[in-house]
Order: structure tokens, then sequence, then C-alpha cells
């Protein structure tokens, strides 16, 4: 489900006893979103993910577009002329030791337009090696992780939290996520309250649980880090 920017702008708001946005204005606020919005997708690249067909390049080694994140997962061929084979699935493998281990002449097969085997180095996110080496026909749909769109200036009234009516680019799910987000720069920027800088830390420290809780415990990186 969709969630507005005012939503989770507004909810910053009254927490931080500011609904009239003194201490806090809201393009500060929205600048906050979208760096949340940033460091969401710099840590978990498929929060934001959907089905696309792919357009092979001829060769082996194969590179996403630079608007996709992260190759999450190939799905199947899809067919581009009247001798492909449009629905054949395709077998992911973890890494170049096991494609070695089944066909170690792989490297020395014909090109052809279908992907049997596809297999990924996961400190290249964006890159991804498909076999045969593809001969620049071939088409195949895949699951991909994309960069979330940032919430724009609205064109009226831009300091009035209500004029931000464009949704999130992300699954309701990250909605607290990205309010603890906004409330650990807000608190941060607070030096005048005594407990403000724990305030923060608290806010960051719930934030990196909530995206430990989507990645099923996975994610040790801390968001904090995509602020550096």
């Amino acid at each position: 489900m969709a969630f507005s920017a005012a939503t989770v702008m507004a909810r910053a708001a009254r927490i931080l006893l500011d609904e009239d946005s003194v201490r806090c204005g809201a393009q500060e606020l929205r600048d906050w979103l979208n760096e949340g919005l940033r460091a969401i997708a710099a840590i978990k690249p498929n929060a934001k993910a959907e089905n696309v067909i792919l357009d092979l390049d001829a060769g082996g080694k194969q590179e996403l577009p630079s608007k996709y994140t992260v190759l999450s997962r190939i799905i199947r061929n899809v067919g581009a002329t009247p001798t492909n084979t449009p629905g054949k699935l395709v077998q992911t493998l973890n890494g170049h030791a096991q494609i070695d281990a089944i066909i170690p002449t792989w490297h020395q097969l014909p090109q052809s337009s279908i992907v049997s085997y596809v297999w990924q180095d996961l400190m290249a996110l964006r890159e991804f090696w498909v076999v045969p080496a593809n001969d620049g026909t071939g088409r195949i749909e895949a699951t991909v992780g994309l960069i979330p769109t940032l919430v724009p200036l609205p064109s009226t009234y831009p300091d009035e939290i209500t004029s931000y009516t464009s949704d999130v680019d992300l699954p309701d799910v990250y909605q607290p996520i990205i309010l603890d987000l906004i409330l650990f720069r807000a608190f941060a920027k607070d030096e005048g309250s005594p407990d403000a800088a724990a305030r923060s830390e608290k806010h960051l420290a719930l934030a990196n649980a909530g995206m430990s809780a989507l990645s099923g415990g996975q994610n040790a990186v801390s968001l904090a880090s995509a602020y550096a």
C-alpha cells in the first residue's frame, strides 16, 4: 500500500512537537526523507524491485542498465526470434566454481540466444555471467532492484507539509524506517535539548532494527554508513 510523503512528514512533526514546522521546516523534512530513501537503497539495493525484460549483449559478461541497482533473480528466457524457446527457465548458480564443476569448458561453448545458466559475483551486484555466452539477441525476464524516485518539491506552498502529496516510492513496510531516519536527523540537529543526542541515536537504532527485520537478520551494515 502506498503512503504519501505528507503522511510520514506530519508524523515526524507531531513526534517533534513541531506541527507548525518552526524548528524543522517542511522542505528540511522532505530533504531528510529523501536522504532516507538513498540510505535504504544503498544498504538494501532491492528495497524497490520489479520484474523487467533485459536485452542481452553479445558475450558471457553482462551488466545491468544504470537505472537498476542489483540483479536479484533471473526467471526465464523470453523469445526474441522464432528460433528461440520462450519460457525456458534459467538455472542460477553460486559463483563460477559451480559452473566450472558442471561444465568445465563452459567458456568454449558456442554463443546462443538462450541462457541455460547464470552466475554472479556478489561483489559486483550489477554484473552477471550467462552460459552459454549470448549471441546478442537473447532476452530474459529478471527481478531487479531500482533506485527509488525522490520526493519532488511541490510547485505550490513548499513550506507546508500538506503540499507534499507525492507517494513515497517504497513499499509501506518501509514507512516506520523512513520515519525513524527523519527523526534521527531532526534530533541530531536539536543541539539545545539535553536528550536530543540520545533520542537521535535511538531512532537510528530503530531504523537499523527495522532494516534487519526486513532482511531476515542478514543486514549487517548500519544505515549510518550510508550517510558518510
